[in-house]
């Protein structure tokens, strides 16, 4: 408006927020700007601002927001739902492995072999029927489940936990690792649930990771769960994965970690003990970052009175 009028913008200040404020922050912005006579007349889509304003004599007036954006917001929120209720009937593959030490002691025919396998279906089968879902035996070992996307976030209460893990490695007294992979048909959940698998059997702390359809990670569902994805349209992800050599999820895992930590200094304890990797491949990937000079030592921590001192580190993206 004030562009199309050739009215200058010089004395306009605006202060922006996104749904939570601080009504006397707000209400000082206004009143001080008028005070300092930086402005005659005050706009505000806050209704309590006004009423504070008025109070204090400042000439000002509340936006009063249109039917039609009310109606739009409605319509909006409307279609995010029927998203939200179109993600949730999204196909899920689930992959189950169990791996008993004691098969090698055991002749393959006995029954003693076989036993594992069986009690692990039964527990299976009773898990599958409070979710609502199919379950196939592919090999000795391993398990395959369908069901949708709504009913796992339900189970793993928003991907945060899986107790039928525990219960079944007590139960069993063998290792189990759990894979779901989303995916807008069964061959690319399928795909998905294999990744997730390889997760699971690979991870130090978690033996259940979920792969979404965005190729996003999730997990390990039962130790403070964290989210990367495996691809990016980041340039700068890319930019730092293509000069490092770097895979993108690492690097992605890695802006999660500076994010959690708000960009703080930090050991390569800190980021091992985040990512559930080794120390040695963190010191890898951290080496990879100081040869290209996008992280740097700034300092020395010795938790221990024996030993080596731990470098800290900065990282400069």
């Amino acid at each position: 408006v004030f562009d199309e009028l050739d009215i200058s913008k010089d004395s306009l200040f605006v202060k922006e927020y996104e749904g939570n404020y601080n009504l006397d922050s707000l209400v000082a912005f206004h009143y001080n700007l008028w005070k300092q006579g930086k402005v005659d007349f005050v706009l505000t889509s806050v209704e309590a601002v006004y009423v504070k304003l008025n109070e204090l004599g400042v000439k000002s007036m509340h936006i009063i927001k249109p039917q039609k954006n009310i109606s739009d917001a409605l319509d909006r929120a409307i279609d995010q739902g029927k998203i939200r209720n179109s993600k949730k009937a999204q196909i899920v593959v689930g992959l189950v492995t169990i791996e008993d030490s004691s098969y090698s002691l055991h002749n393959a025919e006995s029954e003693l072999h076989h036993l594992p396998s069986m009690k692990a279906y039964q527990i299976l089968k009773e898990f599958v029927k409070k979710i609502n879902a199919s379950l196939l035996q592919l090999e000795e070992n391993q398990f395959i489940l369908y069901a949708t996307r709504g009913a796992i976030e339900s189970i793993t209460n928003g991907y945060s936990e899986l107790p039928i893990v525990a219960e079944m490695e007590k139960s069993l007294e063998v290792s189990v690792s759990f894979g779901f992979g989303f995916g807008l048909t069964t061959k690319e959940a399928q795909e998905n649930a294999n990744i997730a698998l390889y997760h699971s059997k690979n991870s130090v702390q978690g033996k259940a990771y979920v792969v979404t359809d965005k190729k996003v990670v999730i997990g390990p569902l039962d130790s403070q769960p964290q989210q990367y994805a495996l691809r990016s349209m980041d340039e700068d992800i890319l930019s730092i994965s293509k000069k490092t050599g770097i895979s993108v999820s690492n690097v992605s895992k890695i802006v999660e970690f500076l994010n959690f930590h708000n960009f703080n200094h930090f050991s390569a304890n800190d980021l091992s003990d985040y990512l559930h990797l080794s120390k040695r491949s963190a010191e890898r990937m951290l080496k990879k970052l100081l040869d290209h000079h996008l992280a740097q030592i700034v300092g020395e921590e010795q938790p221990y009175q024996k030993g080596r001192p731990r470098s800290i580190y900065k990282v400069n993206f």
